[in-house]
């Protein structure tokens, strides 16, 4: 089920990047379909819901949609989407008390004063650890799946090269911005926005799982593969600078 959460949510958010105004409906209808599908399998892919919701009415603004259009599509495909994964939601709280369903989450409900065991775990936490694993540099490509051990000049190599990566992208993007006299088209702009909705909110997620996974565990559980479906868009963020 882990691969078919990646390949469905990308499939969705890609549905998303081509919308415009002719196909807007359809292919939003197909992408809320896709990240429905994805989030029945894996509930990692909760983090793509705002993507849709943020993402659809953009994407039509920037193609001249009326806002009367716009809000049937995105209120269409929004109903589309709670159509599908509200049986599972509703047999999840049924049966758990909760709607999201993890064996973190219902561990530490049945413990009791869930705000606090938070954040107690977000004050304990090694952040810097954490970081290091998921984000900078992380390790989504390069071991990290189930825990798999790394080897150390792999590591070494790995953070030499990804560090280089963020630095000429960071280069890029400096350069870029001081070459840019003229102005930036909205359709571009709103599928940057994509990306980076996607982007900043699957690392919110994993960031929360960290800390729940911490207050369940006593450290955090999360693995860097829970990056993967936003990797792609954010190489499209990195490569636009």
């Amino acid at each position: 089920n882990d691969a078919l959460a990646v390949a469905t949510g990308i499939a969705g958010l890609s549905l998303l990047a081509l919308a415009d105004s002719r196909t807007l409906l359809r292919r939003g209808l197909l992408a809320a379909g896709c990240l429905a599908a994805s989030v029945w399998s894996k509930q990692t892919s909760l983090t793509l819901i705002p993507a849709l919701v943020v993402a659809l009415p953009r994407i039509g603004w920037t193609h001249g949609v009326s806002a009367g259009r716009l809000w049937r599509v995105a209120g269409v495909a929004g109903g589309l989407f709670l159509l599908l994964v509200t049986p599972s939601w509703m047999s999840s709280y049924q049966q758990y008390g909760a709607i999201l369903t993890t064996q973190d989450s219902v561990e530490l409900a049945a413990r009791g004063s869930v705000v606090s065991a938070l954040g107690s775990a977000f004050v304990n936490m090694d952040w810097g650890a954490v970081i290091a694993f998921l984000f900078l540099p992380g390790r989504a490509w390069v071991g990290g799946w189930s825990f798999l051990p790394m080897h150390e000049t792999l590591d070494g190599v790995y953070r030499w090269y990804w560090g280089l990566l963020l630095a000429a992208a960071a280069a890029g993007a400096v350069i870029a911005s001081f070459r840019r006299a003229h102005p930036v088209e909205r359709q571009p702009i709103a599928g940057l926005a994509l990306c980076a909705s996607v982007v900043i909110f699957t690392v919110l997620g994993m960031t929360y799982h960290a800390v729940l996974s911490n207050a369940v565990y006593g450290r955090a559980m999360t693995t860097p593969w829970y990056l993967m479906t936003a990797l792609p868009f954010l190489f499209v963020l990195l490569a636009r600078g």
